[in-house]
């Protein structure tokens, strides 16, 4: 598959998405491309050189001119409100998806 994004700094690649001291299998140079497989949280699976591991998603960058969407799903109400922040608490809806 081809590549789908690429770091933006120096970013090491572990074994599991999370930071552990024994976890750190390689390290990718700021600016390399990889293929990124899927996520958990905001940790991307990726396949690098034929190798897997993860990487913080938070210092990369998409290749693709287009989002894939990771879900979707049903709303079952007349209108979802669209808020500027991830919370039911936000005070500022800026929309509605009917």
């Amino acid at each position: 598959m081809p590549d789908t994004s690429r770091t933006t700094t120096d970013l090491n690649v572990r074994s599991s998405p999370e930071v552990s001291p024994t976890n750190q299998t390689a390290t990718l140079l700021s600016g390399a491309h990889f293929e990124a497989t899927g996520n958990v949280g905001l940790w991307l699976q990726i396949n690098h050189g034929g190798q897997p591991g993860f990487v913080n998603g938070d210092f990369t960058t998409s290749l693709q001119p287009v989002a894939v969407p990771l879900w979707t799903t049903s709303v079952t109400t007349p209108a979802l409100n669209l808020r500027n922040q991830p919370s039911m608490a936000a005070n500022s809806i800026i929309g509605q998806l009917t």
